[in-house]
This record gives structure tokens, sequence and C-alpha cells, in this order.
């Protein structure tokens, strides 16, 4: 019987042990948010018609030239640095005017760019890479950016030539 007795002893203590830890267990909840965020530009009116130019011409989008200044708009939810690339000008496949820095030559052609209104100029890299145009922008917020391109010195392709420009968004840092 008091094998009995101190067994019991026994149980009930090992059981007073683990029951504070049972009694007195709790519990919390951790709220967690999380938001996507969107890196987003919109280009309006995104075409450029420079038209029929004689050989070393120039001409500019601004509103004292063609009057087709395009705006770049953050449509994202961050904010934002602006970069911009022109290409080549494709004619046909056999004809390319190629983009130069300085002033044009044969089968080459300058392209410029401005968010000053046409008060100054950068010029676009010739080796097909992204140049700043403007930074940090803030959702919400629009640029200017016209364009300026300069027509070759001489050439021999007379047909009509496609640029695209790039223009990319990418979260400032």
């Amino acid at each position: 019987m008091k094998k009995r007795v101190l067994a019991l002893v026994v149980v009930v203590a090992l059981l007073g042990l683990l029951l504070p830890a049972i009694v007195f267990a709790d519990t919390e909840i951790v709220i967690c948010t999380v938001s996507a965020y969107l890196v987003s530009l919109t280009v309006t009116d995104g075409d450029v018609a420079y038209g029929a130019l004689t050989l070393g011409a120039t001409a500019n989008t601004t509103t004292a030239d063609l009057d087709q200044t395009q705006t770049v708009y953050n449509s994202g939810t961050v904010t934002e640095d602006f970069t911009i690339m022109s290409g080549d000008a494709y004619g046909t496949p056999e004809k390319t005017w190629d983009l130069v820095t300085t002033t044009p030559g044969y089968n080459e052609f300058k392209h410029e760019f401005s968010t000053t209104g046409g008060s100054s100029w950068t010029a676009l890299p010739a080796d097909n890479s992204y140049t700043t145009l403007a930074g940090p922008v803030a959702p919400a917020v629009t640029i200017i950016l016209d364009l300026q391109l300069t027509m070759p010195s001489t050439t021999d392709d007379y047909v009509e030539h496609g640029i695209a420009v790039t223009v990319m968004a990418t979260e400032h840092t």
C-alpha cells in the first residue's frame, strides 16, 4: 500500500510540474501586411513623324518646329528613374543609317533628346545603350520629351526610315 501511495504522489508531483506550463500557455497573433509595387511608365502620344527632310537638315518635336512633344508619365507606385535609347534608322533590309553623336556623314544620322523644351539637347548614344532621361521621378509625375533628328549629309538610300526610341523605367534606389 505504501508503494501505491508513493507512486500516486510521484504521478501527482509530475503532473504538477507539467500543469503550470499548460495552464500558463498564451498565444498572440502577428498581423503581416504586404503590397506589390509597380514600376511603370506611359509615353503619350508615342508617335513622331519627322516627314521628308533635305540632307543635312535638322527637325525636332518642340512646339516651335513639328509640335509633336511627347510626355513620359510615371504610372507606377514608386519613384522611378527614366532612361532612353535610340536604334539605327532602318529603310530597306540592305540599307541602314547609322546613329552617331557627332555631325552625320554618309548614311549616318544624329538623334537627340531634350526635357527642357529644346533649350538644350543631349545626343543619344551611338552604341544602342541607355542614357539618363530623368530621375528621380515621383509617382504620377509627367516629364516632357522632345526629340531632334539631324539627317545624313549624303546617302544612297532615299526610302522612308523607321527609328525605334525606347524609354525605360527602373525603380529609383
